[in-house]
């Protein structure tokens, strides 16, 4: 099953089971340009020299990503966005 990115690019949505309501989950406009880096293999250094932003910053991201996701660490980011096959429009 592929996952999908709403328009505007700030809103993931998971599939959901019959009968149950799913709430996409909001990211921010930098949060989905890193998970697309990510996504596109990108390491942080990578990240945050294509970005100009510092690597606590991206930490932070990753943090907010990761949670969002309810996720363990910042590499399951790239895990996550790889096992569920997730498209960007």
């Amino acid at each position: 099953m592929k996952h999908a990115w709403a328009k505007g690019n700030d809103e993931f949505l998971l599939p959901g089971k019959p009968g149950i309501e799913v709430k996409p989950i909001k990211f921010s406009v930098r949060e989905t340009e890193i998970i697309r880096l990510i996504a596109q293999g990108k390491r942080s250094r990578e990240i945050v020299d294509e970005i100009n932003i510092s690597v606590f910053t991206l930490d932070q991201h990753k943090n907010h990503i990761r949670k969002k996701l309810n996720l363990d660490s910042a590499r399951d980011i790239l895990k996550y966005v790889l096992n569920h096959k997730i498209e960007w429009d």
